[in-house]
């Protein structure tokens, strides 16, 4: 009888063992199949298309991208895209931040969101000071990518530069105007004693002690006039300015 009850003890226990065994690799099992679908969903997550780019602005990892635009030009325009190419776009939306700098101190700030079938974002930032700018577009969410540009704006100038080319004993004068950016009319004067070469295209009309002709911007004109006393200096008795209504 002894024989018997331990026998079913032992039997019992062994019993207990096998549940306790098998209940603990239920356990184990369930929470790897939770772990497996847990890790599926992040790489699913992760694996969702996303692309920042811009018509101008690289990427930060590379070098900076250098536009030099055309005098006058007082805004810097671009594009934010969140697709690389026709085959390529982003699943997600875009959340950004764009900032304007120059000589390292922020200007200013915009910030925005690019939708999934929104494509573009066109961003301007305008009326802008002569000078060197940098823009930096970021990515904020749902993921961080830095995009960079240098832009140099360059002012108009206007001014008007001329020489008079004379001397004592010399029969003639030489007047040389150089224009910047300047284009319109410009009116020259000179003195009693002095006349205009009308055999030169700008001066055939002009008489008397003055008269008016029409430069182009970026340009240099030469032009001739006789003086009735060869032994006068006339240097500082002709001037050219700009005739501004």
């Amino acid at each position: 009888m002894d024989k018997k009850k331990k026998r079913f003890s032992r039997s019992c226990q062994a019993g207990a063992l096998l549940l306790i065994f098998v209940l603990l690799l239920s356990l184990s099992v369930g929470l790897h199949a939770k772990y497996i679908d847990t890790e599926d969903k992040d790489v699913a997550a992760i694996a969702k298309n996303f692309y920042f780019e811009s018509d101008l602005l690289t990427a930060s990892t590379g070098a900076m991208p250098q536009y030099t635009l055309e005098a006058g030009v007082d805004d810097i325009t671009f594009v934010l895209r969140n697709y690389p190419d026709e085959l390529r776009e982003s699943e997600v939306d875009i959340h950004y931040e764009v900032t304007l700098e120059k000589e390292g101190v922020t200007k200013e700030k915009k910030t925005g969101e690019l939708k999934i079938n929104q494509k573009v974002e066109n961003i301007t930032f305008s009326d802008l000071e002569p000078g060197v700018y940098e823009v930096k577009a970021k990515a904020t969410k749902p993921y961080v990518s830095l995009l960079h540009g240098r832009f140099t704006l360059i002012g108009i100038d206007e001014e008007l530069y001329y020489s008079v080319s004379d001397a004592p004993g010399s029969p003639n004068i030489k007047v040389t105007i150089t224009t910047t950016d300047y284009a319109g009319t410009v009116k020259i004067s000179w003195p009693d004693g002095v006349l205009p070469d009308n055999t030169e295209e700008m001066l055939e009309t002009a008489k008397g002690k003055n008269c008016e002709i029409t430069v182009k911007a970026q340009s240099e004109y030469v032009l001739q006039f006789f003086k009735e006393m060869p032994s006068k200096d006339y240097t500082t008795k002709i001037t050219v300015t700009k005739d501004i209504v």
